[in-house]
């Protein structure tokens, strides 16, 4: 399954968990192409069935800056028969009521616009171990992919 992981990085905190997503899903003999968000095209996304979306939550719960005009422009994409899934970092101490909320905008917009979302989004709190719960994720993500084929 050709899959695409898109992130967008102000600090390299997602741009790391991007890589280390990617790594996960190698171990697992499931390749993706990483890219930044802003190196999309409409071309990228046709030629991915699967897209997993990496961005931290700014402000008053935004998206990553380099998610913005991605955002914008999401209707010029065509998502029909694409999967998705959204990770994000984020600090619940700091900003409870807006904990990771790049997650949900992304979420509901793919729906939205037609894609179906694999699993639910991951939300990583500053604290928390992030390598375990990418793996514990990516296997998640990988048994929901191999429940839809059954396989």
């Amino acid at each position: 399954m050709k899959t695409l992981i898109l992130y967008g990085s102000t600090t390299g905190n997602t741009e790391q968990l991007a890589a280390t997503l990617k790594d996960c899903l190698s171990t697992r003999e499931l390749k993706a192409e990483l890219k930044e968000v802003v190196e999309v095209n409409s071309e990228l996304i046709k030629e991915h069935e699967l897209l997993l979306l990496g961005s931290s939550t700014w402000g008053e719960g935004e998206l990553q800056e380099d998610f913005e005009e991605f955002y914008e422009g999401l209707e010029n994409y065509s998502f029909q028969g694409k999967r998705f899934a959204v990770f994000g970092p984020g600090d619940e101490e700091g900003y409870p009521d807006t904990f990771c909320a790049a997650v949900d905008i992304l979420e509901e917009k793919l729906s939205d616009l037609g894609a179906t979302k694999v699993i639910d989004g991951l939300k990583i709190d500053e604290n928390a171990n992030e390598e375990k719960l990418l793996h514990d994720w990516a296997d998640r993500l990988l048994d929901e992919i191999k429940y839809e084929k059954g396989v």
